[in-house]
């Protein structure tokens, strides 16, 4: 009896620890497929020629490296978030070099609506005025303004080369643009008039925006102040009355206390960002 209930543990034990090793492996698929999805629509929207997987294998490093340092410096709690912020970090680089690239191209694109409104009052036509864009103004409207001109060179409709831009660079104004042209090739209208009254409506839109950062610029600064006091707290502390800080670093109650109040320091930032940053 004692022998079946040993073979019997066993094997409940061996398929107890195969089905957490399915489920893990699962999971760890799944999280590598998400990220490199991820990572791979950031570096195609800033044309970087990065493999997802080196992407992958760059945010590992910089987890492992940012956690080993602060479990050197500050113990275990310290480090899984250190860690976390590391594996998440350089993705957060490329979301935030995407956001500016776009954000430059939406500037741009007061200048090219009134170019191309110009250029269409000359007598030029549609692909022409693209191509004129593609050389003329800097990047990245240049470059993608390029990239839809060699697209109508290789004998794709002016309109379906400006919505595949409207796919590469997702922005309101763009796809307002496009959607013009659509409507003008088919029924007809004052294409130029048209980019111009766009064009305004885009500017009057910037100067209501630049007005709303100028007011909740204190709320910004607020948030500013009271998400960086806990760490000069914490520096003048350690500084002038280190045993008040002690129990902080070298207890484990303290260290889960620090981790819990950076998680959420950051829900904290999330939350400011979210009540200041309007959207007109």
């Amino acid at each position: 009896m004692i022998i079946v209930i040993c073979i019997s543990t066993a094997i409940a034990t061996a398929l107890f620890a195969w089905t957490i090793s399915i489920t893990i492996n699962e999971s760890i698929r799944t999280f590598e497929e998400r990220y490199s999805e991820a990572g791979q629509a950031r570096l195609d929207a800033l044309y970087l020629t990065m493999e997802p997987r080196q992407l992958m294998v760059l945010s590992f490093s910089s987890g492992a490296f940012l956690g080993f340092m602060g479990y050197l410096i500050a113990g275990t709690a310290i480090a899984v978030v250190l860690f976390g912020f590391g594996v998440f970090s350089p993705l957060y680089i490329l979301n935030k070099m995407k956001e500016k690239r776009q954000t430059l191209f939406n500037e741009q694109l007061i200048d090219c609506l009134s170019n191309m409104s110009n250029s269409l009052k000359s007598g030029f036509t549609i692909p022409q005025s693209v191509d004129m864009i593609g050389r003329e103004m800097d990047n990245p409207i240049g470059m993608e303004f390029r990239i839809a001109s060699a697209e109508m060179r290789l004998g794709l409709p002016p309109v379906d080369a400006m919505q595949n831009m409207t796919k590469r660079m997702p922005i309101s104004d763009l796809d307002l643009m496009v959607t013009s042209m659509g409507i003008a090739e088919g029924v007809g209208g004052n294409l130029g008039k048209i980019f111009n009254n766009i064009a305004g409506t885009i500017r009057e839109r910037f100067r209501v925006e630049g007005r709303i950062q100028s007011l909740s610029a204190m709320g910004r600064m607020q948030g500013t102040v009271l998400i960086g006091m806990p760490f000069v707290l914490v520096f003048f502390m350690s500084k002038f009355q280190p045993q008040f800080i002690d129990p902080l670093v070298n207890t484990t109650i303290g260290q889960i206390a620090c981790g819990a109040g950076l998680i959420w320091l950051f829900i904290g930032y999330l939350s400011i960002k979210k009540i200041v940053d309007i959207d007109v």
